[in-house]
């Protein structure tokens, strides 16, 4: 199954604790509240769709589509976690 999914982060309008943090492991900046939409970072059963053929559950990065915008654009899947991609190509530090 592939779901469609239209988002957007707006970064300057994150201001629940803990929505936005840095791994002091990797230095990266990890987008909590967007790995709660996608639940890609557990596994675990994602928002519900409605009833019908593409009945199913966001459980998994593949099974998100971003047509518009390639979602590594922005983002980076370091295999556990979503983080912020660096705009310059480069690495956080």
């Amino acid at each position: 199954m592939t779901a469609l999914v239209n988002f957007e982060v707006r970064l300057t309008n994150v201001n629940q604790p803990g929505d936005v943090d840095v791994d002091p492991s990797t230095n990266q900046v990890v987008i909590t509240a967007l790995q709660t939409v996608l639940k890609g970072d557990t596994g675990a059963a994602g928002p519900q769709g409605p009833a019908g053929p593409a009945l199913g559950a966001l459980d998994d990065v593949a099974d998100v589509n971003v047509t518009s915008v390639q979602t590594n654009d922005f983002l980076t899947w370091n295999g556990s976690v979503w983080v912020a991609a660096p705009l310059d190509g480069g690495t956080f530090n």
